[in-house]
């Protein structure tokens, strides 16, 4: 998880690039590591590494949504945070085990167009 952590804030969150970009090397972090995430993070495994991984990326993008959504409060902006992360986590899940053929580049453009759609919506209504 360290080495998650590290990877992320050098590459990631860096505030280099585009999100897409960044959603692109986040893909192919999990691809070269998917194997041992994917079984830690099976439903039958017992392990708290879901949870942690979810944490830390929520202590570095919570920032960042927060700041181009000023309007939301906090609470709204840590569901929104959740809903994203939930679906981007179960497609993430479908590509790693071949439920998915989409290419890295794909699914992080798919991925980014549909979150920010829920971003979007959620702004407009505050």
């Amino acid at each position: 998880l360290d080495e998650l952590g590290t990877y992320l804030r050098e590459h990631a969150f860096s505030g280099a690039g585009k999100y897409s970009a960044m959603m692109t090397e986040l893909l192919s972090y999990a691809k070269r590591f998917g194997h041992d995430f994917y079984i830690l993070c099976s439903p039958n495994a017992i392990s708290d590494l879901p949870a942690r991984v979810f944490e830390l990326v929520y202590s570095l993008a919570f920032p960042i949504l927060k700041e181009r959504n000023p309007a939301l409060s906090d609470e709204k902006a840590k569901l929104l945070y959740q809903y994203v992360s939930s679906g981007s986590g179960n497609i993430l899940r479908s590509w790693l085990t071949g439920e998915c053929s989409m290419t890295e580049e794909e699914l992080a453009d798919f991925i980014m167009q549909i979150s920010a759609a829920a971003v979007t919506a959620a702004a407009e209504r505050g």
